[in-house]
């Protein structure tokens, strides 16, 4: 990474942490002792590789990846989906939990690209498992009313996938921009997100609930009825998705800002982010039905996870220790929020929606997480703007700096170059870096203040939210046919209706 001004603190907004740390090159391994103390590394050169062609990719294998939840929760009990997702999360652990230390480990004995590699490798195993074990119905046991597959193309939600799809595409692209790199009063980031947000949230909604019967609609009206036990979570899940990308993303700024600079450091501190969010997922899946009162235990959570993410805003940079317990608290309560969303949104759908209803709480929960990051990281870039010279310069000249070589310490302190600063001294240079985490406690400070802001929709939302504890039975949805390598089976492999 290369060294950030205040203007440009944010510039890693759109990356995933993991993703992020993990295309960092550290070059020079002897750093001289004194400098490591700056926010910034000043002894590590980073390689700036242009993400954002590799971060869509990843996009778009993680929404594929989610599905999976559906898959798996048709063929299992419905009182056993949360255990299926709890198992299917634990098998993840070693990526999703320790998915940064392992990178920084990568990346000192090979190159960034093992990281990839690595991916490549687990998921082409898991591809082979599938074609050997995963067998569900085919097109005829999936379609019994007679539909070829041509009529079934033909009647496909085209124009609600334009809208839906690109749209959202065009709202983040303007989100994500705002700010960093263009302001967002900007031609660029105003004709976007208005163009996007309008095809996404209106004309979206519109077609949906207008457009002819015979459409196979991306988004049945029949599905968003059911208000308490889909809509309802599905919000929630918006907000949620904020709370994620808070913690997500700014946590490892905040460890470089306020703690420490040394790589393999900042990967385990990001354990309190990722390792904790697997942890309550797990957690939750375990409980949702055999403790039952599932209405309760998502009210419980989300409750829970405002409390913790508003604590955050106590940190600052002498209390590294109350920081990842308030992070991986907080992340506990957001992974459990988030599996008990998906949980209770699918059995709120019909049997037949569960893949259409698990992938709208992911894209919802996705474009929360958009707006997060475009939200905090505009709220830190300001904060930091407006409060880093006047904070800097009174301790600077309190502890003894002249005058006339403000200017020139301020200007070299983003880039530690500040050692032959006129009339610098150890104790001047040890009050403006301290002075220049305050500046950031303050701006971090506020972000976790705002989530608080947030986190109270939310919890004013899963007050609303239906029990399912009804649907928590013995009813399985798609019965899979046996193991095979090649052929069609035994034809055991059908979909199973509730009787009614």
């Amino acid at each position: 990474m290369a060294v950030e001004t205040p203007a440009t603190a944010t510039s890693t907004k759109t990356m995933n942490p993991d993703v992020a740390m993990a295309h960092e090159e550290r070059v020079n391994a002897d750093p001289p002792s004194h400098n490591e103390t700056f926010v910034d590394f000043q002894a590590y050169e980073t390689r700036k590789i242009d993400l954002r062609t590799v971060l869509g990719l990843l996009g778009i294998s993680g929404g594929l990846q989610q599905l999976a939840y559906a898959a798996a929760n048709e063929i299992v009990p419905k009182k056993n989906r949360g255990q299926t997702m709890a198992l299917m999360t634990l098998v993840s652990l070693p990526g999703s939990a320790f998915g940064a230390p392992i990178a920084y480990r990568i990346i000192t004995v090979a190159s960034w690209r093992w990281t990839y590699y690595v991916a490549l490798i687990v998921n082409t195993l898991a591809f082979i498992l599938i074609l050997v074990l995963y067998w569900p119905p085919n097109f005829v046991g999936l379609h019994p009313e007679g539909k070829t597959r041509y009529q079934q193309f033909l009647e496909l939600d085209f124009l609600g996938l334009l809208l839906f799809g690109g749209g959202l595409t065009v709202f983040l692209i303007g989100v994500g921009f705002g700010g960093n790199p263009y302001p967002w009063t900007s031609a660029i980031v105003l004709s976007t997100t208005i163009i996007g947000g309008v095809s996404v949230f209106v004309a979206f909604p519109i077609w949906e609930v207008y457009c002819p019967d015979t459409v196979t609609k991306l988004c049945p009206p029949t599905l968003m009825r059911n208000v308490r036990a889909v809509v309802v979570p599905i919000a929630v899940s918006f907000v949620s998705g904020m709370a994620l990308m808070s913690t997500g993303i700014l946590w490892p700024q905040q460890i470089q800002r306020l703690f420490t600079t040394v790589p393999k450091t900042i990967g385990w501190y990001a354990l309190a982010a990722n390792g904790c969010a697997t942890i309550g997922f797990v957690m939750i899946g375990q409980t949702f039905a055999s403790v039952r009162k599932t209405r309760w235990q998502y009210i419980f959570v989300v409750v829970m996870m405002a409390i913790f993410l508003g604590l955050n805003a106590t940190v600052n940079q002498n209390t590294p220790a109350r920081a990842i317990v308030f992070v991986g608290l907080a992340n506990v309560m957001i992974g459990a929020t988030n599996c008990i969303s998906v949980l209770i949104v699918q059995l709120g759908a019909r049997d037949e929606d569960i893949g259409l209803a698990t992938g709208l709480v992911n894209s919802v929960r996705g474009i929360g997480g958009a707006v997060g990051v475009a939200v905090y990281s505009s709220l830190l870039a300001n904060r930091v703007a407006s409060t880093y010279g006047p904070t800097i310069s009174s301790a600077l000249l309190a502890a003894g700096l002249p005058d006339s070589s403000l200017t020139d310490f301020l200007t070299g302190l983003p880039t530690g170059n500040i050692m032959n600063v006129p009339g610098v001294t150890p104790l001047i240079i040890d009050a403006g870096l301290e002075a220049q985490k305050n500046v950031f406690v303050g701006a971090f400070r506020l972000i976790y203040c705002v989530t608080v802001a947030f986190g109270g929709l939310a919890i004013i939302g899963s007050v609303f939210v239906a029990s399912v504890d009804d649907k928590l039975t013995q009813q399985v949805n798609v019965q899979l046919d046996r193991p095979h390598l090649i052929g069609h089976g035994n034809g055991e492999a059908m979909v199973l209706r509730e009787k009614e």
